[in-house]
């Protein structure tokens, strides 16, 4: 199906310093990205996407697909593989545990207005299963703010560690 990507109401052009044609184009509430070596001709031309097989294919074929709805009119449609919500709700408490932790609050602060932690006396603290778990939250929090956020991307495929 020829395409004229130039076209696209309301996509935004971007061309870098290696010449290398960038397209952030907003359909149905998602943001859709296009690279090309070069700027796209103004007319309709038929396009054909590379995909390595690697392991991330599955994740890039499901954003080609999505695209290519958007293109015709049609919804993308949800994602296959949606975060599950008891992992969206630990990623908010990783979250608001880092920033507390950044600005200063104990750990047992960080337990007592996240995790509801009602402790009365140091050994309560001591003994509570909520300290491991504050100190996971935050450890989990720094491990993310340091570069691994982009492992969220990915989900549920997990990248191969770099060595």
């Amino acid at each position: 199906m020829p395409l004229a990507l130039p076209e696209l109401s309301g996509l935004v052009e971007v061309l870098d310093e290696n010449a290398v044609w960038h397209g952030h184009w907003q359909a149905f509430d998602h943001e859709h990205r296009v690279w090309l070596d070069a700027a796209p001709p103004k007319r309709a031309v038929s396009y054909a996407v590379l995909l390595p097989l690697d392991a991330f294919f599955e994740l890039r074929a499901e954003a080609v697909l999505r695209f290519w709805r958007a293109v015709n009119g049609r919804p993308a449609g949800p994602w296959v593989r949606p975060l599950p919500q008891q992992t969206r709700d630990r990623h908010i408490l990783i979250l608001r545990a880092l920033d507390a932790h950044l600005a200063g609050a104990s750990y047992r602060t960080i337990a007592e207005a996240l995790l509801g932690f009602r402790g009365h006396t140091k050994s309560d603290w001591e003994h509570s299963e909520l300290k491991n778990r504050t100190r996971r939250l935050v450890a989990d929090g720094l491990r993310y703010m340091r570069g691994d956020y982009r492992s969220l991307l990915h989900y549920p495929l997990r990248p191969p560690r770099r060595r």
